[in-house]
């Protein structure tokens, strides 16, 4: 992946996840994923383990976060996840990031 792909670009790799926007090129405009449907904000995304989102929704600004260079594996889990799971929206399942 370029250093300019945000973190969505990487998702793209694993199943049952597609992706919309960033039609202004890197950095210009953000993009959003879907996971098995479920739009952003229906789904939790964790970084090291600690959730992330807008401080209004839970919802994820790709381009304000973590673009690819920073990150080094991205696991998608698409279960509705369980108790230990962190973060507001994990009935959509979650993209979890784990730094270099």
């Amino acid at each position: 992946m370029p250093a300019t792909a945000d973190f969505n670009q990487i998702a793209l790799i694993s199943p049952s996840v597609s992706n919309f926007g960033g039609a202004n090129g890197s950095g210009l405009s953000e993009s959003k994923a879907q996971i098995r449907g479920f739009q952003d904000a229906e789904y939790n995304i964790t970084y090291d383990g600690v959730p992330f989102g807008d401080t209004n929704d839970p919802s994820h600004h790709s381009n304000t976060f973590f673009p690819s260079n920073t990150i080094e594996t991205l696991v998608v889990d698409r279960g509705p996840g369980n108790a230990s799971n962190l973060g507001i929206a994990t009935f959509g399942g979650s993209m979890n990031l784990f730094s270099r």
